[in-house]
């Protein structure tokens, strides 16, 4: 959810409207979501704690030997990496 929600601050940055406006009109009213998930954090974007990427990899590695190719999540780690790597 954290790596959408930065796609969509980086959106809104470029069409000129205040992230925070546009996190309270999607996210707000559905009491499934937690407002801790769609936090921007522009000095630290991405996730980067020592499990969640390498299970995430380990998982596409996994399915990959199975014949299934996990596109969406091999592209958001391929984001990540690029968040990550201008820290």
């Amino acid at each position: 959810m954290q790596l959408k929600a930065y796609n969509i601050d980086l959106l809104a940055k470029k069409l000129k409207i205040d992230w925070n406006v546009v996190r309270e009109a999607i996210y707000h009213d559905d009491p499934r979501m937690s407002p801790f998930w769609t936090f921007v954090y522009e000095e630290d974007r991405g996730f980067h704690s020592s499990c969640i990427p390498k299970d995430i990899e380990a998982i596409c590695a996994l399915a990959k030997e199975y014949g299934y190719r996990m596109e969406i999540t091999e592209k958001l780690l391929e984001r990540n990496k690029k968040w990550r790597n201008k820290q």
